[in-house]
């Protein structure tokens, strides 16, 4: 007859320790795969922007406007019972499946520290609305005479970026409100522009969710990830703390910086 001899307290609490040790390897592992795999469709996200905003211009000979002048239809989509519905945008002929593809790693900082949000459909990513979703010449403009309600101020002309491989067209984004992060469909520059002169400091909404890195998508179509700057992120429109969630910006901010595509020339726009 076989002597069947059960684990000793010892046995079984050495079994528990390797066991620890192996979870205390692994999960660690597991989540920088997962970080990976999501930072990878972030980038194939906002490459898809810009493929699709470079095909606008094309088909239109100026860039995607940024917002019609009701603020009903952005380039992200359609304002809807109050919020906008992530369709009808002006890119959104242009994107698969008619939408912007939410970037995985917002979408969890969202369900964890999202504020009050007011836009959708933006999946996390802003678009450079100053100097390639308007005509920063005609920023102060009045609206044309005889403009029917759902006017839309064009976007800037592609002759107008003269350096698209160093100018910025969408980049990761978020703005603080409510004490968490919302969506935003803008990527703020440094400055506002005020009667063709750069006038006050904005409200920074480059979002540095890739371990401290932002993600940018250039005028030439080409995506990089950049680390922030140290300019002052303490201006917010709401009059939340930008401080502990990762909002600001990269590059110099003179004449601003890689957003502004006549910057080196101490240009506005």
């Amino acid at each position: 007859m076989t002597d069947r001899r059960a684990f000793t307290l010892v046995e079984l609490l050495v079994t528990v320790a390797i066991v620890g040790v192996l979870a205390a390897l692994l999960i660690p592992a597991v989540g920088k795969v997962r970080f990976a795999a999501d930072k990878s469709q972030s980038t194939s996200n906002i490459r898809q922007l810009a493929a699709a905003n470079l095909l606008y211009a094309n088909d239109h000979g100026s860039f995607s406007p940024n917002a019609d002048i009701r603020d009903t239809t952005h380039w992200h989509g359609k304002r809807s019972g109050g919020k906008f519905d992530g369709t009808g945008g002006y890119l959104s002929p242009y994107l698969d499946g008619g939408a912007v593809r939410v970037c995985p790693i917002f979408a969890d900082m969202m369900a964890q520290n999202g504020g009050d949000s007011f836009d959708l459909g933006t999946g996390g990513y802003g678009y450079n609305a100053t100097y390639y979703g308007a005509r920063p010449d005609q920023w102060d403009a009045a609206i044309p005479a005889g403009a029917s309600r759902d006017y839309t101020p064009p976007g800037n002309l592609p002759a107008r970026i003269t350096d698209p491989a160093n100018t910025v067209m969408f980049t990761s984004s978020a703005i603080v409100r409510g004490g968490g992060v919302v969506e935003t469909g803008t990527s703020a520059p440094y400055h506002h522009l005020r009667n063709g002169r750069l006038g006050e400091r904005a409200t920074p909404t480059c979002h540095f969710r890739f371990n401290g890195e932002a993600l940018v998508a250039w005028g030439d179509g080409h995506v990089t990830f950049e680390l922030p700057n140290d300019a002052s992120t303490d201006q917010n429109v709401y009059g939340d703390n930008n401080t502990p969630h990762q909002v600001g910006w990269f590059g110099d901010t003179d004449w601003n910086g890689p957003w502004n595509p006549r910057s080196a020339e101490q240009l506005p726009y």
